[in-house]
């Protein structure tokens, strides 16, 4: 069960805790100092995929604004376990009187200075303080998890910001070899009209795809504009600074991953973050019914006072009074009733909030698993689609040079080889994105978890980074 994992409530009973707890703080400590300072790439260096999601987390104000939100929650649960000690408060009261006699004609005057230290200490409050403790606590777990997922979320945004940057630039190589293949259609075109082989329709049809091509070129140059600035956003750069993305290399060709759904439904259910926050929201309202229905019963406080009054005749050294004060709400107007009801409510609608998220990891991993499947058999398709349609394109062309064939067939055989090359950019992108997609759906797309590929070792980011850019 999941309530399992929060069985270590936040109280530190031994050495091995103290020094782990302190561990942690000072982990976070350092690692938010690291946040004060925005993270700029070195001009001219060229950003692998690994050295663009370390920029990204480290300059995304999404999870600038989680850890301060994770933070925040920290220190309000420290705060409310400030009611576990005595408070010890100083009171100091001027106070001045005059009184006037009816009938006598005269008045008396009296200035005293009273200085006091007082002392409190809830006793017992039937679980109030301890459920108001365990909400608060929850509460920054639940922030915790959060701040793990926008971590995972900013860098599924880096890889789809990489692999829309990729496939622009890609685009565009393919678009200029469309611009040659239609240049030397339309060369081979206008030679048969002038030789008086064709009429001069086959060169005004080349010419127009030609110019067509020059538009596509030119669409996909400001495609590739735009996804850099896309880019540069996600990794919270300033849009004027030139960064060098690097490319994928020309080695680079997707592999076959098998995963198995029930696992993959599995590890989504144990591992991602937001399932984790969700769920501690469920335990914080709880905890809040809990406190809801203590809050009628009686509390008991103790209160010690000392201290000295001046002014007074004759002289006083000291005073001193303790007392045990019994606190028992008779009636509210039904306020406790109506608070009981309030949070019972509050807590059913985060257990519907958190089945509605589990429901959905589940319809994530599922979808992303067909997508990743489907990428790569598409994959394969394009490549095989890609070098028939080369193939079939060289043989039209020198057949129509030949003066075989008619330059329909020519432009067929061309419009084939443009989609089959878009197919091929898309696919191969749409490979590196559903990977990262499914790992992010299973709630792994961080670094101290390991790609579920039983034959790779390292982090996702590593392994991710290196199949793209070939790195050893």
């Amino acid at each position: 069960m999941r309530k399992e994992f929060f069985n270590f409530v936040p109280l530190v009973n031994s050495k091995k805790q103290i020094f782990t707890f302190i561990g942690y703080i000072v982990f976070l400590l350092l690692f938010s100092i690291s946040q004060i300072y925005a993270e700029i790439p070195i001009e001219g260096e060229t950003l692998t995929l690994e050295r663009m999601i370390g920029i990204a987390v480290c300059n995304n104000p999404r999870t600038k604004a989680t850890w301060a939100g994770a933070w925040y929650s920290y220190w309000n649960y420290k705060q409310t376990l400030s009611t576990n000690d005595p408070h010890l408060d100083y009171i100091g009261i001027a106070d001045y009187n005059r009184r006037s006699i009816q009938g006598e004609g005269n008045s008396s005057t009296l200035t005293t200075y009273n200085q006091d230290l007082l002392l409190t200490y809830l006793v017992f409050d039937f679980g109030v303080r301890a459920a108001t403790q365990s909400s608060a606590y929850f509460d920054y777990v639940s922030a915790d998890f959060l701040r793990d997922w926008t971590v995972q979320d900013v860098i599924l945004d880096t890889v789809e910001a990489y692999t829309d940057y990729i496939n622009a630039v890609e685009t565009i190589r393919a678009r200029e070899a469309d611009l040659a293949d239609t240049k030397l259609n339309f060369e081979v075109a206008q030679a048969h009209y002038e030789a008086g082989i064709k009429n001069i329709s086959d060169a005004l049809q080349a010419k127009s795809e030609y110019v067509n091509n020059e538009l596509l070129l030119e669409v996909a140059r400001g495609n590739e504009k735009v996804a850099m600035s896309n880019l540069k956003t996600v990794l919270a750069l300033p849009m004027m600074l030139s960064i060098h993305p690097q490319e994928l290399s020309p080695d680079f060709a997707p592999s076959e991953i098998v995963f198995h759904m029930d696992q993959l439904l599995d590890k989504a259910q144990t591992q991602r973050s937001d399932l984790w926050s969700s769920y501690a929201l469920v335990l914080e309202k709880e905890q809040g019914l809990q406190r809801a229905r203590a809050d009628g019963w009686p509390r008991l406080n103790f209160e010690w006072t000392v201290g000295r009054r001046s002014g007074l005749t004759p002289k006083e050294n000291y005073h001193t009074q303790g007392a045990l004060i019994l606190t028992a709400p008779l009636y509210h107007g039904y306020y406790y009733e109506r608070g009981i009801r309030k949070a019972y409510f509050d807590l059913e609608e985060q257990k519907a909030f958190y089945k509605e998220a589990s429901l959905n990891a589940s319809l994530d991993v599922a979808t992303n698993y067909y997508n990743f499947n489907t990428a790569y058999k598409t994959y394969m398709f394009s490549v095989e689609l890609l070098s028939y349609a080369e193939k079939t394109y060289e043989v039209t062309l020198a057949n129509y040079k030949a003066g075989i064939g008619g330059f329909d067939d020519l432009f067929n055989a061309q419009g084939t080889l443009t989609n089959a090359r878009n197919s091929y950019i898309q696919t191969k992108t749409a490979w590196i994105l559903s990977l990262a997609r499914l790992i992010h759906a299973i709630g792994m797309l961080r670094g101290d978890k390991p790609l579920l590929n039983p034959h790779s070792k390292g982090d996702f980011n590593v392994q991710i980074g290196n199949a793209i850019n070939k790195k050893e």
